[in-house]
Protein backbone atom coordinates (compact mmCIF):
# COMPACT_ATOMS: atom_id res chain seq x y z
CA UNK A 1 0.00 0.00 0.00
CA UNK A 2 1.59 3.20 -1.32
CA UNK A 3 1.63 6.19 1.58
CA UNK A 4 -0.70 8.80 0.42
CA UNK A 5 -1.97 11.66 1.84
CA UNK A 6 -4.50 13.24 -0.40
CA UNK A 7 -2.88 12.36 -3.47
CA UNK A 8 0.69 13.25 -2.55
CA UNK A 9 3.24 10.95 -0.83
CA UNK A 10 4.27 11.72 2.60
CA UNK A 11 7.27 13.78 2.95
CA UNK A 12 9.78 11.69 4.07
CA UNK A 13 12.45 14.32 4.52
CA UNK A 14 16.30 14.77 4.22
CA UNK A 15 18.12 11.67 4.75
CA UNK A 16 20.99 10.65 6.68
CA UNK A 17 22.74 8.26 8.52
CA UNK A 18 21.50 6.83 12.12
CA UNK A 19 24.64 7.91 13.19
CA UNK A 20 24.39 11.18 12.00
CA UNK A 21 20.51 11.12 13.94
CA UNK A 22 21.86 9.55 16.89
CA UNK A 23 23.85 12.45 17.47
CA UNK A 24 21.19 15.47 16.56
CA UNK A 25 18.88 13.48 19.12
CA UNK A 26 21.45 13.03 21.95
CA UNK A 27 22.28 17.20 21.62
CA UNK A 28 20.66 18.62 24.68
CA UNK A 29 20.98 22.22 22.86
CA UNK A 30 18.51 21.11 20.44
CA UNK A 31 14.69 20.46 20.75
CA UNK A 32 12.49 17.87 19.24
CA UNK A 33 11.03 21.15 16.73
CA UNK A 34 14.63 21.71 15.44
CA UNK A 35 15.46 17.82 15.02
CA UNK A 36 12.54 18.49 12.64
CA UNK A 37 12.75 21.37 11.53
CA UNK A 38 16.44 20.82 10.42
CA UNK A 39 15.25 17.45 8.88
CA UNK A 40 12.26 18.59 7.12
CA UNK A 41 9.41 16.25 8.98
CA UNK A 42 7.35 16.47 11.42
CA UNK A 43 8.33 16.37 15.65
CA UNK A 44 5.92 13.56 16.21
CA UNK A 45 8.04 11.57 12.81
CA UNK A 46 11.39 12.58 14.70
CA UNK A 47 10.04 10.64 18.31
CA UNK A 48 9.13 8.16 16.44
CA UNK A 49 12.43 7.53 14.51
CA UNK A 50 14.00 7.64 17.69
CA UNK A 51 11.82 5.06 19.15
CA UNK A 52 12.67 2.94 16.07
CA UNK A 53 16.26 3.32 16.28
CA UNK A 54 16.04 2.56 19.49
CA UNK A 55 17.47 5.86 21.29
CA UNK A 56 16.54 6.61 24.96
CA UNK A 57 13.88 8.89 26.17
CA UNK A 58 15.14 12.36 26.20
CA UNK A 59 13.99 12.77 29.56
CA UNK A 60 15.95 10.09 30.29
CA UNK A 61 18.75 11.71 29.13
CA UNK A 62 17.81 15.10 31.50
CA UNK A 63 17.23 16.72 27.97
CA UNK A 64 13.64 18.35 28.87
CA UNK A 65 13.04 22.32 27.55
CA UNK A 66 9.34 22.54 29.92
CA UNK A 67 11.18 24.68 32.65
CA UNK A 68 10.50 27.45 30.01
CA UNK A 69 9.38 30.62 31.34
CA UNK A 70 8.33 33.76 29.78
CA UNK A 71 8.63 36.87 31.84
CA UNK A 72 8.04 39.42 29.64
CA UNK A 73 5.97 42.09 30.86
CA UNK A 74 3.86 43.11 27.75
CA UNK A 75 2.85 39.27 27.65
CA UNK A 76 -0.66 39.70 30.06
CA UNK A 77 -1.23 43.00 28.17
CA UNK A 78 -0.92 41.00 24.71
CA UNK A 79 -2.80 37.91 25.97
CA UNK A 80 -5.44 40.34 26.99
CA UNK A 81 -5.85 42.45 24.23
CA UNK A 82 -6.45 39.50 22.29
CA UNK A 83 -3.52 38.45 20.25
CA UNK A 84 -4.16 34.84 18.96
CA UNK A 85 -1.97 31.82 20.37
CA UNK A 86 -0.28 31.11 17.29
CA UNK A 87 1.50 34.25 16.91
CA UNK A 88 2.27 34.41 20.79
CA UNK A 89 3.72 30.65 20.03
CA UNK A 90 5.51 31.79 17.65
CA UNK A 91 6.86 35.02 19.34
CA UNK A 92 8.10 33.39 22.38
CA UNK A 93 9.16 29.89 20.25
CA UNK A 94 7.58 27.79 22.84
CA UNK A 95 5.12 24.89 23.14
CA UNK A 96 1.34 26.07 23.93
CA UNK A 97 1.28 24.58 27.59
CA UNK A 98 3.97 27.40 27.88
CA UNK A 99 1.34 30.10 26.99
CA UNK A 100 -1.32 28.46 29.14
CA UNK A 101 0.67 27.74 32.16
CA UNK A 102 1.86 31.38 32.23
CA UNK A 103 -1.41 33.21 31.45
CA UNK A 104 -2.93 30.55 34.28
CA UNK A 105 0.22 31.91 36.94
CA UNK A 106 -1.05 35.40 36.17
CA UNK A 107 -4.28 34.73 36.19
CA UNK A 108 -5.49 35.51 33.20
CA UNK A 109 -8.81 34.38 31.78
CA UNK A 110 -8.46 31.62 29.63
CA UNK A 111 -8.97 32.63 25.54
CA UNK A 112 -11.64 31.22 23.41
CA UNK A 113 -9.73 29.10 20.58
CA UNK A 114 -12.33 30.06 18.15
CA UNK A 115 -13.25 33.60 19.36
CA UNK A 116 -13.51 36.02 16.48
CA UNK A 117 -12.04 38.93 17.89
CA UNK A 118 -8.27 37.72 17.46
CA UNK A 119 -5.83 40.04 16.66
CA UNK A 120 -2.74 39.42 15.18
CA UNK A 121 1.06 40.64 16.60
CA UNK A 122 1.11 43.35 14.16
CA UNK A 123 -2.40 44.33 14.62
CA UNK A 124 -1.13 44.71 18.64
CA UNK A 125 1.77 46.55 17.63
CA UNK A 126 0.08 49.36 15.45
CA UNK A 127 -2.67 49.63 18.40
CA UNK A 128 0.14 50.22 20.89
CA UNK A 129 2.23 52.62 18.61
CA UNK A 130 -0.94 54.56 17.92
CA UNK A 131 -2.13 54.52 21.74
CA UNK A 132 1.19 56.13 22.01
CA UNK A 133 1.49 58.53 19.10
CA UNK A 134 -1.80 59.77 20.56
CA UNK A 135 -0.74 60.62 23.93
CA UNK A 136 2.17 61.99 22.70
CA UNK A 137 0.00 64.26 20.87
CA UNK A 138 -1.65 65.44 23.39
CA UNK A 139 1.36 66.06 25.72
CA UNK A 140 2.48 68.25 22.58
CA UNK A 141 -1.28 70.15 22.15
CA UNK A 142 -0.59 71.06 25.96
CA UNK A 143 2.90 72.62 25.70
CA UNK A 144 1.72 74.79 22.62
CA UNK A 145 -1.19 76.23 24.78
CA UNK A 146 1.22 76.25 27.71
CA UNK A 147 3.61 78.63 25.05
CA UNK A 148 0.36 80.91 24.16
CA UNK A 149 1.22 79.62 20.76
CA UNK A 150 -2.34 78.98 20.41
CA UNK A 151 -4.65 81.25 20.64
CA UNK A 152 -7.12 78.93 21.31
CA UNK A 153 -10.32 78.79 19.26
CA UNK A 154 -10.88 76.16 17.00
CA UNK A 155 -10.42 77.69 12.98
CA UNK A 156 -6.94 77.15 11.81
CA UNK A 157 -6.72 81.12 10.99
CA UNK A 158 -3.81 83.50 13.24
CA UNK A 159 -5.86 86.63 14.77
CA UNK A 160 -4.53 89.41 13.85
Amino acid sequence: MANVLKGKKAPRGKQITAAQFKQLWMNPDLRAKDIAAELGISTSAVISRARTRGLPDRKQLGIVFRDRKIDDPEFADMYLSGVSLKDLYELYDCAHSVIARTAAKMMLPKQQRQSRSKISLDDYRALKLRSRMAAQAKIEAGHWRNAEMVDGSRSDRMVA
